[in-house]
């Protein structure tokens, strides 16, 4: 009974508003995720070589055994980096919208998708937790969620593994990155963050969940307060890489 009214409500819904793609608007029967083949295909192919240390574009015969250019004399509290693309259109644009009030269902839908394209990759870490990079109280209040949970919480349930929500804390507003030079970046994010008291810490792997990864500030000063809980390895999975 219940499948079949949700079958009826859903048939009603599509009479009245037809699904769209959330990236390219065309019209979709009703599914989960909620982008077209076309456009799942594009957001699922990253057509790039990346660095393992830090996710950055490379050529295809780069040796990045030490890290490639960009990061080989950066000295970052996590491990490795895994991405599911560049900071480009039209991944660029879902990021953007998925971040602004009222649409966490872009940030759900695209976290669905990305745990789904990049699950074996996932699954390679062997992470005993997924932890998303925490907002400001003052920032996540205005805004009304952080998107980047609902990457984490994608995570988890598609490898079926514990998303400690209120893992880390951010202990002060530092403001936007964007227009910061790397060094004002890795200066103003010093001590921003602290692990909260759990006792499965020790040794452990985490994925630490955020949206865009540039300079890796954010994501390193995050890192290095789970090092300082006993987290044993740490690898951040972002949606683009913005360098």
């Amino acid at each position: 009974m219940n499948s079949w009214w949700q079958a009826l409500t859903i048939g009603l819904r599509e009479m009245i508003y037809p699904s769209h793609c959330l990236c390219c608007d065309a019209s979709i029967p009703y599914y989960d995720p909620l982008f077209c083949e076309k456009c799942t295909h594009e957001l699922s192919t990253d057509p790039h070589v990346t660095c393992p240390r830090c996710s950055s574009s490379v050529g295809r015969y780069s040796d990045t055994t030490d890290g490639c250019l960009s990061c080989r004399r950066e000295r970052y509290g996590f491990d490795g980096v895994i991405r599911l693309g560049p900071y480009v259109e039209p991944l660029r644009s879902l990021v953007i919208w998925g971040k602004q009030r009222g649409h966490e269902c872009v940030a759900e839908q695209l976290g669905k998708l990305w745990a789904k394209a990049r699950r074996v990759q996932f699954e390679t870490v062997q992470p005993d937790y997924i932890v998303p990079i925490p907002l400001h109280f003052w920032r996540q209040t205005k805004r009304g969620f952080n998107q980047c949970e609902h990457y984490a919480d994608a995570i988890a349930q598609e490898l079926q593994l514990p998303c400690l929500l209120d893992g880390l804390k951010r202990l002060r507003f530092t403001g936007t990155q964007k227009e910061r030079s790397p060094s004002e970046r890795r200066t103003a994010m010093v001590g921003a963050f602290q692990a909260r008291p759990f006792s499965g810490w020790d040794r452990s792997t985490v994925l630490l969940v955020d949206d865009v990864l540039t300079s890796g500030s954010t994501a390193s000063e995050a890192a290095r307060a789970l090092r300082v809980v006993g987290v044993r390895r740490i690898i951040v999975a972002v949606v683009a890489h913005g360098r």
